[in-house]
């Protein structure tokens, strides 16, 4: 199988309020916080496309298990567990 190398491009504009967002899919009751051994974690997604993700997630130290939250540039809202 061969792959192919993308050389997408886009204007990727991350507005940093991702807190409507955690709102929308976890409740207007939900917060994080800086906790010890709790990582925050950021990601811009582009695809070849047109489509833009941008990412937001928490996850305990030494363990690739988390939660998180993602939108993108046409509305759309994500729940993301891992």
């Amino acid at each position: 199988m061969a792959y192919r190398a993308s050389t997408a491009s886009a204007a990727v504009t991350t507005v940093g309020d991702m807190a409507s967002v955690w709102s929308a899919v976890y409740g207007s009751g939900f917060s994080m916080a800086n906790v010890p051994g709790v990582n925050r974690g950021e990601a811009v997604l582009v695809g070849d496309r047109g489509t833009i993700i941008q990412v937001e997630f928490y996850t305990g130290s030494g363990t690739a298990n988390g939660t998180g939250v993602a939108k993108d540039n046409k509305g759309n809202i994500y729940k993301m567990l891992f």
